[in-house]
């Protein structure tokens, strides 16, 4: 498996093995900086969030953050802190957020040595890397309710309409990266209880965290301006990479927390339950990871991870046209080539390992699947899941979206949906022509938006890439598809 941090697989002299020397020397900077440090420093804790902003890859924290190693420095971060905190007696970290906000806005008027703009930027910097230390720790949990704390103070700050003009770009940073750290947080704190078999009081007891995971994906959309997903430096690419593959692993949470149960008939036997995962939120995981994918820098190992994920999401929507599938294991493809070591590359996915398997067998196949049949008039089967981390299996009708649809209509879809699994990935797949229509427009976007992403990020494509995404274009039921 490759490691989200690793670096066993950087090549050398690569973009990315160029950034992760930079990320090393910014850490190792800080690092020396607190140890001999004996006064609060505003700036050491700014180059801290800095580093957080650019997605600094986690492992190479160890120096600064770790206890065991870090030799004195993470000490000096918390004492620091908390002495500059007893300056300030009428703050705490552990007030009530609304209730600050609101003592906050009361003294607002007064004038004051010490500015509430300067107070504000105090206690959501050091909230947010107090926070981020215990996400380093793996205490996700504390570091989520750490995260959504800040998130709640800045939102009250607004609401009780408090100056903060000065200050306003960097709280819009810290509402962004707190929130995205926020989500990860509770993602990791959901794959921690590891897999669940779906069932009607499973899925309803989760339908909060897929709320609260909505609510923060808006607020990192809300404080991301379009002017900001523009890259002039390999930095910015890198963390343009990192943002749309954040965004990419929500919407995979999502897609099961959101999901639909569906009743299915195992070879005429009982009666069983598996989910149909949100279709809204496969398609919006795969333009995020397609987005992620084109913009990752030369040599960063995790485009291997989201180029899985792509073809996991085509698999589990149901219904797409296998030449769709078979470009984006092209894809796939490419990415692995180009890490030499990557040949014996395991996604750390169980799901996704599943799904690249089932796909890997169909392309073995071709040569017979296109003796037999067109392959651009054969879709994929319906996939459900068994358990929310893998464990597929196909039914033989594709359920057409229903925009009335959502999660909470499990009974009623329970009482009218009842499907009989299919043994075999290729055969006849029952869909709407109607539909099959738009599932091939829909597939189609996809394969155009990947080939313009990479265009706008890179040099030209792969010519057999280019071949396959063309062939696709000028295909879809007889005419063309601008």
């Amino acid at each position: 498996m490759i490691d989200n941090d690793d670096t066993e697989l950087l090549l050398k002299n690569s973009e990315y093995f160029n950034l992760i020397k930079h990320f090393e020397l910014e850490v190792g900077l800080l690092t020396n900086q607190f140890k001999i440090s004996y006064i609060y420093q505003e700036q050491l804790y700014q180059g801290i969030l800095n580093l957080m902003c650019c997605f600094c890859p986690l492992k190479l924290w160890k120096p600064l953050l770790d206890r065991e190693t870090s030799n004195f420095s993470r000490l000096q971060i918390e004492r620091l802190l908390f002495k500059q905190l007893i300056k300030y007696p009428e703050l705490d970290f552990d007030m009530d957020a609304k209730f600050l906000a609101k003592s906050l806005a009361k003294t607002q008027a007064v004038s004051e040595k010490v500015s509430i703009a300067h107070k504000i930027s105090f206690m959501v910097r050091s909230k947010g890397i107090l926070s981020f230390m215990l996400y380093f720790d793996g205490r996700n949990m504390e570091s989520f309710e750490g995260f959504r704390w800040c998130l709640q103070l800045l939102y009250h700050i607004e609401r009780y309409a408090i100056d903060i003009q000065d200050i306003r770009s960097l709280l819009e940073d810290c509402q962004r990266i707190f929130s995205i750290l926020c989500a990860k947080s509770l993602i990791n704190r959901i794959i921690e209880r590891g897999q669940f078999f779906p069932n009607e009081q499973s899925l309803l007891s989760k339908s909060n965290e897929g709320d609260v995971l909505q609510g923060l994906l808006f607020t990192i959309m809300e404080c991301t301006e379009p002017s900001m997903i523009i890259s002039e430096t390999q930095l910015e690419l890198f963390v343009l990479s990192k943002f749309f593959e954040v965004l990419g692993d929500i919407e995979s949470c999502m897609a099961v927390l959101n999901g639909f149960l569906i009743e299915c008939i195992y070879n005429d036997g009982p009666y069983n339950l598996a989910l149909r995962l949100q279709r809204s939120s496969l398609n919006e995981m795969i333009r995020k990871y397609i987005f992620g994918t084109t913009m990752t820098v030369e040599g960063d190992p995790t485009v291997m991870h989201q180029s899985g994920k792509i073809i996991e999401a085509i698999i589990l929507y149901g219904g797409i046209h296998i030449d769709i599938l078979r470009f984006f294991h092209a894809v796939y493809g490419f990415y692995r080539s180009s890490f030499m070591d990557a040949v014996d590359y395991i996604p750390e996915s169980v799901l996704t390992r599943e799904c690249i398997s089932m796909v890997d067998n169909i392309i073995k196949e071709w040569d017979g699947i296109t003796s037999q049949c067109d392959p651009k008039t054969v879709q994929l089967p319906q996939v459900l899941l068994r358990t929310t981390e893998g464990s597929i299996v196909m039914v033989e009708e594709v359920l057409e979206e229903s925009l009335n649809e959502h999660r909470h209509e499990i009974t009623s879809l329970l009482s009218s949906i009842k499907l009989r699994t299919k043994r075999r990935l290729l055969g006849e797949t029952q869909v709407q022509n109607n539909y099959s229509i738009y599932l091939r427009k829909l597939g189609v976007d996809w394969v155009t938006l990947w080939e313009q992403s990479y265009l706008d990020n890179n040099d030209d494509l792969p010519a057999d890439l280019l071949q396959l995404a063309s062939d696709i274009k000028q295909w879809s039921f007889g005419f063309p598809i601008s």
